[in-house]
C-alpha cells in the first residue's frame, strides 16, 4: 500500500492508497535554478512577503523602485512604452506559476503591473489558451525587452530560483512550461495540492495555483483540493462572495470554472462555514476527505504540485 506525500503549506499531508486505487501520481519538476550577475540597484517584487525575504536575505544592499519617479518613453511596434530610466538598474523578483492572464508568472507579469499595464495586457488578450504567447504576453514581454530589466525567479521557498537578465529568465520560464505541457484527458476524481507555500498561503493564491487543472475536470467529477491557507482568504472579492455580494476576479473565475464541472472539497485550515458559504466541503485532514469522497472503481488522479500544471 503505497503512501502518497502532498505539499501543505510549509510541511505535506499523506495519504495510504492501494495501488489499484491510484491513476497516476504526477510530479512535475521545477527547472533547473541559474545565477547570473545582475548589477542591480533597486527592486520590484510581486507583492508577496516571500519575495521581500528573498530580497533582504540574498541582496539587502538594493532599495525598492520609486515608480512615480522620471520616465522613459520608447514606440515599440507603435506601442508606447513608459518606465522609470532606473529600471535597467532593477531586479524583478516573484514566485513562478501559471496565470490566467500571462500564461505563466514571472518578470513580465510583475513589470506590467507595477507599471500600470494590467488593463493594457488584458485588452490585448485575444486567446484564451494559457499555453499560447497571446497579444497579452507580447506586450508584457516587451515591456520587459525594452526596459532592460533584470530578474529572479523562484519555485516554492525551498526551490530553484533563475537570476540574471529579465528577458533571459523569461525565455528559460517560457521554454520550461512550454515543453511541460500536460496531455492527460479528463479525468473523474482528481486530489490536487496547490504546491505548498508559497502557493497555498491563502484562498487566492491557491485558487491561482489550481487555475491549470480546470482543463483535466470531467463534468460531474470529484476534484479535492489540498491547501493550507493559513492566512485566509486574502481577496476581498472572495469575502464578498463569501457573503453572498456578486463581485469578479482572476480568482473567482477560477473557482467558478471549476464548480461548472466538478464539486469541490478542500483540505485547508480555513474555518468550514467560509468554504461552505462559497460552495466548497471543507475537511481538515487528507484521510477523512478521501474515504468520504472516493467512489467504487474510480481513481484517483493525484498532482503534487498544480501550480506548474498546464493543459494543452
Amino acid at each position: 500500500m503505497p503512501e502518497i506525500w502532498l505539499p501543505y503549506g510549509e510541511h505535506e499531508v499523506s495519504l495510504k492508497l492501494k495501488r489499484e486505487e491510484v491513476d497516476e501520481l504526477l510530479t512535475i519538476k521545477p527547472p533547473e535554478g541559474f545565477t547570473e550577475k545582475t548589477g542591480a540597484k533597486y527592486y520590484v517584487t510581486d507583492g508577496s512577503e516571500f519575495s521581500e525575504k528573498i530580497v533582504k536575505e540574498k541582496i539587502p544592499e538594493i532599495k525598492p523602485l520609486d515608480v512615480t519617479g522620471a520616465k522613459r518613453e520608447e514606440v515599440v511596434d507603435g506601442y508606447l512604452f513608459a518606465y522609470p530610466e532606473a529600471l535597467k538598474e532593477t531586479i524583478i523578483v516573484c514566485s513562478v506559476r501559471i496565470d490566467p492572464v500571462y500564461w505563466f508568472k514571472g518578470p513580465h507579469s510583475v513589470i506590467a503591473q507595477a507599471f500600470g499595464a494590467e488593463d493594457e495586457v488584458l485588452k490585448r488578450k485575444d486567446k484564451f489558451d494559457p499555453c499560447d504567447e497571446d497579444g497579452g504576453v507580447w506586450f508584457a514581454k516587451r515591456l520587459l525587452e525594452t526596459s532592460g530589466a533584470k530578474a529572479l525567479c523562484y519555485f516554492g521557498i525551498n526551490g530553484p530560483s533563475m537570476m540574471g537578465e529579465g528577458l533571459s529568465v523569461y525565455e528559460k520560464l517560457k521554454e520550461f512550461f512550454s515543453n511541460n505541457i500536460q496531455k492527460h484527458k479528463q479525468k473523474k476524481f482528481i486530489i490536487a495540492s496547490a504546491g505548498g507555500l508559497p502557493y497555498d498561503l491563502t484562498l487566492k493564491d491557491a485558487l491561482f495555483s489550481f487555475y491549470g487543472i480546470s482543463g483535466i475536470v470531467e463534468d460531474g467529477s470529484e476534484v479535492l483540493l489540498v491547501a493550507k491557507c493559513n492566512r485566509g482568504l486574502g481577496d476581498e472579492s472572495l469575502r464578498l462572495s463569501m457573503l453572498g455580494i456578486n463581485d469578479t476576479n482572476q480568482a473567482l473565475k477560477v473557482l467558478s470554472d471549476l464548480q461548472k464541472k466538478a464539486k469541490l472539497s478542500m483540505v485547508t485550515s480555513l474555518p468550514l462555514t467560509y468554504l461552505k458559504r462559497l460552495g466548497i466541503k471543507g475537511y481538515s485532514s487528507l484521510t477523512e476527505a478521501y474515504d468520504k469522497i472516493k467512489k467504487e472503481n474510480v481513481k484517483a488522479f493525484l498532482i503534487e504540485n498544480s501550480y506548474l500544471y498546464c493543459k494543452r
